[in-house]
Parts: C-alpha cells; structure tokens; sequence
C-alpha cells in the first residue's frame, strides 16, 4: 500500500496552481486601463497577439 502524503496548500506546486487558477478566472484588462500604485507582490503579465 502506498502511503499517502497530505494536502500541503503552501506547498511550491500547489501555491503555483492555485494562483494560476484564481488569474485564469479573472476578466482581461488592458495596461492602460491600470491605475498607477506602488505596492510589493507578485505582478503578472501576459501578452496577448491578436
């Protein structure tokens, strides 16, 4: 029997999905509808061709 290892939410592969899924669920906005801040954190880009 294998043993099972627990869920670990701050685990690096798990953090990175969650993340992904919370940006995947959120609507597009242009850069230049951004208001400028200043802040620390984690900013994504994406780069959409169309």
């Amino acid at each position: 029997m294998k043993k099972e290892i627990p869920y670990n939410p701050l685990d690096k592969n798990n953090l990175g999905a969650s993340v992904a899924d919370a940006l995947l669920e959120r609507s597009k906005v242009d850069l230049e509808d951004v208001d400028q801040f200043i802040g620390a954190g984690i900013y994504p880009e994406y780069c959409i061709k169309e």
